[in-house]
């Protein structure tokens, strides 16, 4: 394996046993050969590797860690579990529940902070949701941190996405 695939391939995957293997069988399976030439293909299949990867196996999962798994691609890594669990509209014992759940299927972390063990798993879960779900999302992640009184920007981060409602 040439030096530059296999750090292109690290980097990619931060070092994540799972979503590395991952990578390697699609390059694999794909004959991209591990050199230099195919240092460009990791980073173009890489989003859509990880997508087919992550989307099946949180299938597997309990309905309330979709709509966590969700949440939480929403209002990024770091988010309150308080205020996953009002985007993802489950109480927040389901939600810990939920959370539980995605560390055990090595899609999540909680410590230090909450989020996914990857941010291209986020952004996998991200765009597999519609534009409607996004819109609603986003909305309820914008009023949450309202509520609690987070700084402007922070809220306008969820509102800026979005066609204003007049709400």
């Amino acid at each position: 394996v040439d030096g530059g695939f296999a750090a292109t391939c690290q980097e990619v995957s931060e070092g994540n046993p799972l979503l590395l293997n991952a990578l390697a069988r699609s390059l694999l399976a794909a004959g991209i050969a591990p050199d230099a030439a195919g240092s460009a293909a990791v980073h173009e299949r890489a989003p859509a590797i990880v997508s087919a990867f992550v989307l099946p196996r949180l299938r597997h999962l309990p309905r309330p860690a979709a709509a966590v798994a969700r949440a939480l691609a929403v209002l990024g890594a770091g988010a309150a579990l308080r205020h996953v669990a009002a985007v993802a509209e489950v109480e927040p014992v389901e939600a810990a529940r939920a959370v539980d759940a995605l560390v055990a299927a090595a899609e999540a972390i909680c410590q230090p902070r909450l989020g996914f063990v990857h941010p291209l798993i986020a952004q996998a879960v991200a765009e597999h949701m519609s534009a409607a779900e996004r819109q609603l999302a986003h909305r309820a992640a914008a009023r949450e941190l309202a509520a609690d009184e987070f700084p402007a920007e922070a809220v306008a981060a969820h509102l800026l996405p979005m066609p204003p409602l007049r709400d």
